[in-house]
């Protein structure tokens, strides 16, 4: 925007003293002015090289203007400072957490997994009877509440994975068997059990192959095949019939 000048004459009037019939206010204000206008002059003269230089339009910056271009930029340096460090004590004062806290959830204690086999026997020897009653399905269910508590129960798998074959539900009477296999290596039911389950299934070969480890690991078993009706498939069989022939010389697998 353009500048207001003040002719000269209105100048050598206020210098005069021929503004009497001012209103004060004006009259003070004119003063300031002219003051101001003096004081630009003086300094245009002395920093000519960096206030004088010639616009456009001719007419040289003043003073005044350069004043207020600076006092508006340190104006805006202090303001945008304020607004800076405002923003950052907004951002790093301490914030309210809105996280859900975690609750560890206690250990099970010795004395609760002791209370838990006790009564998973309990369970086990309920099944037991149950199943020499023909009660197969109270059985199997009590077998499965005793490895809800006690999944190690190798007797357990063994007895319900006997139920599951006779439901003719093979696979998961595998699963039974093959698991107390790997728990008990030793113990000579499941090895029995799979024997009779290849059998039931027609594999001979497999069947065969566990009835041998198990009259391996327990003599007596040729007597339980002899009668056993799992193995119809296999009366017709000589290696069979070798295998349950009394007094039958059996060597251990290795």
């Amino acid at each position: 925007m353009r500048r207001h000048c003040w002719p000269e004459d209105h100048v050598s009037a206020l210098s005069n003293g021929r503004v009497s019939s001012l209103e004060p206010e004006l009259l003070g204000t004119m003063s300031y002015i002219n003051e101001a206008l003096r004081k630009a002059q003086r300094e245009k003269d002395a920093h000519s090289v960096r206030y004088g230089a010639v616009g456009r339009t001719g007419r040289r910056g003043s003073a005044p203007f350069y004043r207020r271009r600076l006092g508006w930029g340190l104006l805006g340096v202090v303001f945008i400072s304020l607004a800076f460090a405002l923003y950052s004590w907004l951002d790093f004062r301490p914030k309210k957490s809105t996280a859900t806290a975690v609750v560890a959830r206690p250990l099970p204690s010795a004395a609760t997994g002791g209370r838990s086999v006790e009564k998973a026997k309990v369970l086990y020897e309920k099944a037991r009877l149950f199943q020499k009653e023909g009660k197969l399905e109270q059985a199997k269910d009590l077998y499965q509440q005793t490895l809800r508590l006690d999944p190690g129960h190798v007797e357990a798998l063994n007895n319900l994975g006997v139920i599951c074959l006779r439901e003719a539900d093979y696979t998961a009477a595998q699963q039974n068997f093959e698991k107390a296999i790997r728990l008990r290596p030793g113990y000579v039911d499941p090895f029995y059990n799979m024997a009779c389950l290849y059998a039931a299934k027609g594999d001979i070969e497999k069947s065969l192959a566990y009835l041998r480890k198990t009259v391996s690991m327990e003599g007596s078993a040729r007597e339980w095949a002899k009668r056993d009706t799992d193995f119809r498939n296999l009366w017709q069989s000589p290696e069979f019939q070798r295998l349950v022939e009394a007094g039958a010389r059996v060597t251990r697998d290795k």
